[in-house]
């Protein structure tokens, strides 16, 4: 292990517990000079241990064990309360090397130093003079104790802002038990179903049903997730309104010792787009059947050329979409097309402003038509031009 690494850094970094619970870096508070050199030697010949600079205050050292003895207990009682108290709800143990005739240091103040120091600031003790088999045991037991307090507290924190970034998930988030039964919600569960917490826990999702998705849809969904393996798709589910809603939905099995054991569902609500692609839709069907011809141009491309054209365009002009498309529509124009209506036409297409002109125009196979063509600029949110769309028509 790096020398300068204290264990609490090591369980941050996901090291095992198992890797580390034989090191420590111990911060060593011992007036009696005998035993203060005894314990340096002893912690030198430990490869596992460092001892920490005692030259940095106990209350801004970085170290996993503090050994005291009955004198610097007493010094230092205050400090050592304070850096356990920062330390907080992580385990920073203190040992204490008492000598077994020595009672004066519990009886001190009639009893306050073993209520308030005892209790409060020292967590094991060991008798002089240093068994070192003893000493050693202990230590491991404390470093192995403030190892599961930092394990312990790691998974805390974990939980905590994994618990904090699903209730503040835009998404509907719940959890399941292998039986269905829901165990969990966030509140943008509550806020997109409108059922409350109380009202889901302990329901099944078919609390949110439309009945409009096919049995075979749950059947393939209950095979796949049984199967241990991710589950996607869209759904209809109802609202406790029994307003509709569209949402797509990720399942994912929770597996402890290889058995699944839970499910947690997200649901993205999408009814705003699904609504959007409908009236794209209608609005695509409109144009395709529109009884006159309907082009769109790109003016971000070069020669701003037609980047669709609708079915009663082919028709009038005799020109396939596929024959339409990546050109400029200036192809219909020939030899008696009038000059001053075209430039017209480009003077207003340069101005970005609608224009109706007629033009002589021909169709693919050579015939003249006279053409009633109206070309309006389409614009963004932030005003920019992004297509022009124009309306052809034979008069």
């Amino acid at each position: 292990m790096p020398e300068d690494t204290p264990l609490s850094d090591l369980v941050e970094e996901g090291t095992e517990p198992s890797d580390v619970r034989e090191w420590a870096t111990i911060y060593p508070l011992i007036a009696d000079t005998g035993n203060r050199r005894v314990l340096q030697e002893w912690i030198a010949d430990h490869d596992s241990h460092r001892a920490a600079d005692t030259e940095i205050p106990i209350t801004d050292a970085e170290f996993d064990l503090c050994i005291v003895d009955g004198e610097t207990l007493k010094q230092y009682r205050e400090r050592l309360q304070e850096a356990k108290a920062e330390a907080a709800p992580i385990l920073l143990p203190v040992l204490l090397l008492l000598p077994e005739t020595r009672t004066d240091v519990i009886d001190t103040d009639g009893g306050a130093i073993a209520d308030n120091v005892f209790a409060t600031t020292v967590d094991e003790i060991v008798s002089l003079p240093i068994r070192q088999a003893e000493l050693e045991w202990r230590i491991q037991a404390l470093v192995r104790l403030r190892i599961q307090s930092l394990t312990l507290q790691q998974r805390t924190d974990t939980l905590e802002l994994f618990r904090r970034a699903v209730d503040n998930s835009g998404n509907a988030v719940y959890i399941t038990d292998r039986d269905g039964e829901i165990k969990y919600v966030n509140p943008a569960f509550e806020e997109i179903t409108g059922y409350s917490q109380s009202e889901a826990v302990g329901q099944t999702p078919k609390l949110l049903h439309s009945r409009e998705m096919p049995d075979h849809y749950f059947e393939d969904l209950w095979e796949t997730l049984l199967d241990g393996e991710i589950w996607q798709g869209e759904l209809v589910d109802r609202k406790k309104s029994g307003e509709r809603y569209y949402a797509t939905q990720t399942i994912a099995p929770i597996e402890e010792s290889g058995e699944i054991s839970a499910f947690v569902a997200v649901q993205t609500d999408i009814t705003e787009r699904k609504q959007r692609e409908e009236a794209l839709e209608r609005r695509t069907q409109a144009i395709e059947r529109a009884p006159v011809g309907i082009t769109i141009s790109d003016p971000a491309q070069s020669d701003n050329p037609l980047i669709y054209v609708n079915e009663a365009f082919e028709q009038l002009t005799g020109y396939t979409a596929a024959e339409t498309t990546g050109r400029n529509c200036r192809f219909l124009q020939g030899e008696n097309t009038d000059p001053d209506q075209v430039a017209r036409l480009r003077a207003a297409i340069d101005a970005e402003e609608p224009v109706t002109v007629e033009l002589r125009n021909y169709r693919k196979n050579g015939t003249e038509f006279w053409n009633q063509l109206t070309v309006a600029p389409v614009r963004d949110d932030s005003g920019e031009v992004v297509n022009y769309v124009g309306f052809q028509q034979d008069v």
